[in-house]
């Protein structure tokens, strides 16, 4: 028996998530083959963003990659590039990181500059970093490279982009053990979006519940991505050089700070996904091969960065306490009352 499963037309946020959940309900046991359908999604013209379009992409190599384990044939159906009505699809990208052999590969060089208004997908190898002299600097020059782009020489915008994705590629790096991230961006200008810019990166790693082990044990493994968003709780560090780093132990918690308070913040790892805005959190299950991120700001809510930057710290500061009093209390005190965390 075939199974067939089709693309959403649009890949946003909600239906790249919706997508990825159905996959899970895929059973391995009595089915012997799959196809996938990308053709609707071609020959449409559906929206697409940096995290829906991510999203995709990790669900169905994920998927491809359990159905060959189990020895289940699992096939792309696409319709020929002269019928492509979603070329953006191509310049972003999504098809080359299926395997397809339509547009550039993910791994090719991108030579955007300010005023371009996207930043194709991009796979690069965590190796790279690890393997230079100063991990650090390497860290920087990937997220500056990004930032110019996605933020068009808005000075402010480039700032929080920048910090944000030194913070989450820096978290990839140390406690992933993914062998490559990707990353995608867009930016809408004000008649099309409403002074949006959305940053999405993603890796294929052990998850976030897996790196937080050691540190909280199984009585809070359930809440471990919100434990991964609150100051002072962190798995071990191996970043050489982390001495210079100018956001050392603040982490997701101040890159979700300032994304909920200028737009909003999603993270997912495995089977959890959490929402934050400045009016909503929002928590829902998920079906996620490692860890995903994604930013976005809307311009027009911007504040001054160096004064946000240093309220948030200080908040962190006060949290980190603690945290560090919760962590010992556990550890140390079993039994004791605990501090509510969240």
């Amino acid at each position: 028996m075939t199974r067939e499963i089709f693309l959403p037309i649009e890949l946003i946020g909600d239906t790249a998530v919706d997508f990825s959940k159905k996959l899970t309900r895929f059973n391995f046991d009595i089915e012997d083959d799959v196809i996938i359908y990308l053709t609707n999604f071609m020959k449409a013209n559906g929206r697409i963003e940096p995290f829906g379009t991510l999203m995709a992409v990790n669900a169905i190599r994920n998927f491809r990659s359990i159905c060959s384990t189990k020895g289940i044939r699992c096939k792309i159906k696409y319709t020929k590039e002269t019928f492509l009505r979603n070329t953006y699809a191509r310049s972003l990208r999504f098809f080359s990181s299926l395997g397809i052999d339509i547009g550039e590969s993910p791994t090719a060089d991108y030579t955007g500059n300010a005023d371009s208004r996207f930043i194709p997908i991009m796979k690069s190898p965590v190796k790279s970093i690890k393997d230079a002299y100063d991990e650090y600097s390497e860290i920087k020059k990937i997220a500056r490279r990004i930032s110019i782009v996605a933020t068009n020489g808005n000075q402010d915008l480039y700032e929080y982009v920048n910090f944000c994705l030194i913070e989450i590629i820096r978290n990839i790096v140390e406690h992933s053990d993914s062998r490559y991230f990707w990353y995608c961006a867009q930016r809408w200008p004000s008649p099309l979006g409403g002074n949006l810019v959305e940053v999405a990166i993603m890796d294929e790693g052990i998850g976030i519940q897996d790196s937080l082990k050691e540190e909280l044990g199984d009585e809070d493994s359930k809440d471990a991505i919100k434990f991964a968003l609150y100051p002072g709780c962190s798995s071990k560090i191996t970043t050489k050089y982390l001495d210079t780093a100018d956001n050392s132990g603040l982490g997701l918690f101040m890159m979700s700070e300032i994304s909920k308070a200028n737009g909003d913040f999603l993270l997912g790892s495995k089977k959890n996904f959490i929402k934050l805005s400045s009016t909503e959190q929002e928590e829902t299950n998920s079906n996620i091969n490692g860890t995903i991120v994604r930013i976005r700001f809307d311009l027009s809510k911007l504040k001054e960065y160096e004064l946000e930057i240093e309220e948030i710290r200080n908040r962190a500061l006060e949290l980190t306490k603690r945290y560090n009093v919760y962590s010992e209390k556990k550890k140390y005190a079993p039994g004791t009352p605990l501090p509510n965390l969240f």
